[in-house]
């Protein structure tokens, strides 16, 4: 059963054929009437009229206001004309493309079609039916300008000559789709290159993209089918253009998930084009790369042999300043420097029978120190310096035991490149140096200590501020001749030379527990004096030691 009878524009008269138009037949109320009158009495020339798109009965009624139109009869099977969901610019849309089902050009073609199928073989005898088969399903019934079937498939042909509504396009291509019939449509003129609204309607409705017209150069069934052809051009440019080819039936190809029919399938097509395409294209983004990565190898090549020659020409010079090959090699970048190292391998082992520092220091001695403390302090440059001779000896014991000048500048930078002292070194050092050298050796595990291996060289500036916050940290007087315990003649000593850092210092103290033991050692209150004249004068504390103190010693907790 159907919503709402709706009201019907277009009509044809069995009898005769004649396409009538109820807004024209029944313009005047009167005139509307007698055609009606004469209709119920079997007196007109239209005994029944048939709707233009189902073949059903309609009636000739009138309205409350007088008005006479024509309408299905009740209980009608269900007819798109008859929907009252389209818009009225939709029906009157609609109207017009099956009224122009009704021209000569269009009749032509379905005769000319289906003649044309019956021979075809594969075409099923008797099935070929031309404007006289309704389609009738439960949600409603279509009368198709050609049917027939085909190996198994039910193949329907609309034809049209004008533009199409977009209502009339769906409305036949849902139905099709949705009962598994292939709707093929035959267009008369178009372009192709200038496509309107009927083409691009039709052509969005497949992804295929193939329009069809009947081949009338030919006896037989052939269509022509302007379909989209894509190519990649020598540049790797994705186009397309269109071409055109006569058909035989056989040569459609049906696929049953859309139920579409098509000759060339120009998604497919695209879509392996465009992979295509894209290999193209990484295959030449890849040799772009390996171009210019050949070129960067090149470039680095040629500047690491360069900064690599004029090395070896100061080294040869016996120069003494490095500073300018210095700064080309911290202006590498990470590519450059890690290709330096590897050409020069200094940190590798293997790469050299006696190690280079090794050799340098036994040159350092006689030509002077002066290239052997570029590498050092050259920090791009990656060196071993925990390495030791065939002999086992290590780097730091050779220096010691090998230069004289520059001995603790050479030292000092192998501590920033990372040396640890291991007990030999210190076993050896003491055995050279003596008591004399107690301090330099306190220095150097001030400086093996150290996290931040760039603040050695503040070791050597706040040496004896560092042996105050040592002795604290010990619990026993180091470095001083006070006496391991004379904590008195410590801290006089700290408050009166060391003025800008005793709030530190007295902290340290107090945190170790010393201070009680302080004030009560300091019997003659000689340090209680000088504190109430520091308190008194307040000197301001200076900052520039609180890196290296508190790296050293992180467990004093300076506010």
């Amino acid at each position: 059963m159907v919503k709402l009878n709706r009201s019907i524009n277009i009509a044809k008269i069995k009898e005769t054929g004649e396409v009538i138009i109820a807004d024209e037949c029944f313009k005047e109320a009167k005139e509307g009437f007698r055609y009606r009158k004469l209709f119920h009495e079997k007196e007109i020339s239209f005994e029944c009229l048939e709707c233009l798109e189902c073949g059903q009965d309609l009636n000739i009624s009138r309205s409350s206001l007088d008005r006479v139109y024509l309408r299905h009869k009740a209980n009608h099977e269900p007819c798109f004309l008859s929907d009252n969901e389209l818009e009225d610019y939709q029906l009157e849309e609609y109207e017009r493309a099956v009224a122009a089902k009704e021209s000569d050009r269009h009749k032509e073609l379905k005769w000319k079609i289906g003649n044309r199928l019956m021979p075809v073989p594969g075409v099923e005898s008797g099935s070929v039916a031309v404007d006289n088969k309704f389609i009738v399903k439960e949600d409603g019934r279509r009368k198709p300008d050609v049917y027939c079937r085909f190996k198994g498939k039910e193949l329907v042909f609309e034809i049209q000559l004008s533009e199409l509504s977009l209502a009339y396009i769906l409305s036949r291509h849902n139905f099709y789709r949705k009962h598994g019939i292939y709707l093929i449509w035959i267009l008369d003129t178009y372009d192709v290159k200038k496509q309107g609204t009927k083409e691009k309607d039709l052509k969005y409705l497949s992804s295929h993209q193939n329009f069809f017209k009947l081949d009338e150069s030919v006896q037989e069934f052939r269509l022509i089918c302007d379909y989209k052809f894509s190519f990649l051009t020598d540049d790797n440019e994705l186009l397309s253009k269109w071409l055109d080819k006569s058909i035989s039936l056989h040569q459609l190809k049906f696929e049953e998930v859309s139920w579409q029919s098509y000759y060339f399938d120009f998604s497919r097509q695209l879509a392996e084009l465009e992979e295509q395409q894209k290999i193209k294209r990484d295959e030449a983004r890849l040799e772009r790369e390996k171009k210019l990565l050949e070129q960067r190898e090149n470039n680095t090549k040629v500047k690491i042999t360069g900064i690599v020659q004029e090395i070896k020409r100061l080294k040869k010079a016996r120069a003494i300043d490095f500073s300018e090959v210095t700064n080309e090699i911290e202006g590498l970048d990470l590519h450059e420097l890690k290709a330096l190292n590897v050409y020069l391998g200094f940190n590798n082992p293997e790469r050299y029978k006696v190690p280079p520092l090794f050799s340098w220091v036994d040159e350092a001695a006689s030509i002077g120190p002066f290239f052997l403390i570029f590498i050092l302090r050259c920090a791009e440059i990656e060196l071993d310096v925990q390495g030791s001779a065939s002999s086992g000896e290590s780097l730091f014991t050779k220096v010691i035991s090998t230069l004289n000048t520059y001995r603790d500048t050479v030292v000092k930078l192998l501590f920033k490149r990372g040396y640890n002292l291991t007990e030999a070194d210190r076993e050896i050092y003491k055995a050279k140096m003596g008591i004399q050298g107690s301090d330099g050796l306190m220095s150097y595990e001030f400086c093996n200590r150290l996290t931040n291996r760039l603040l050695v060289d503040d070791v050597s500036k706040h040496f004896k501020l560092l042996l105050i916050f040592e002795s604290i940290h010990l619990g026993r007087v180091t470095g001083f001749h006070f006496g391991d315990d004379n904590w008195v003649a410590f801290a006089n000593n700290a408050i009166e030379y060391y003025p800008k850092y005793w709030a530190r210092i007295e902290s340290a103290l107090k945190q170790s527990e010393l201070w009680e033991t302080l004030h009560q050692k300091d019997k003659k209150k000689t340090f209680l004096k000088k504190l109430e004249s520091w308190e008194a004068s307040s000197p301001v504390q200076a900052e520039d030691a609180f890196d290296v103190v508190f790296d050293l010693f992180p467990h004093f907790c300076f506010g």
